[in-house]
């Protein structure tokens, strides 16, 4: 089973669909990460959040006590702040086109996150980034 990596808003923009296509994002996080940490960003996944609730029937269906295991909170950041990430690896992997194999794919999917990531900052949502196992 594949997984994606998709943007949450903290709450709903009236007309504005947040879908993005993260499954190529959320196979390349490793290196995206370490790509944003020699570009001196903040790497993709520190944006990662999620509900409690949500968190805890995840672990609970993988079998994990949850007496044993204190969930963190739910935590939204300023679209600005995920906007200085995605266009810095935007710009990296538009100028280095033939690393990684997939960087036109992570191209077009970093371009649907900064299109979200613009819409969310001109409306003064926050965010976080989820991920869909």
């Amino acid at each position: 089973m594949s997984s994606a990596l998709f943007i949450a808003l903290e709450r709903e923009i009236p007309g504005f669909d947040p879908f993005v296509n993260g499954k190529v994002l959320a196979d390349a996080s490793d290196e995206l990460d370490a790509v944003a940490a020699t570009l001196k960003v903040k790497p993709l996944m520190q944006f990662f959040s999620q509900d409690a609730e949500e968190t805890a029937r995840f672990l609970e269906g993988e079998g994990v006590e949850m007496e044993d295991f204190e969930i963190p909170s739910e935590t939204w950041f300023p679209a600005a702040d995920g906007l200085k990430t995605v266009e810095a690896l935007l710009d990296h992997f538009q100028q280095i086109p033939s690393s990684p194999p997939q960087a036109v794919e992570i191209v077009r999917e970093l371009q649907e996150f900064q299109a979200v990531l613009n819409r969310a900052a001109d409306d003064e949502v926050r965010w976080h980034l989820d991920v869909d196992f």
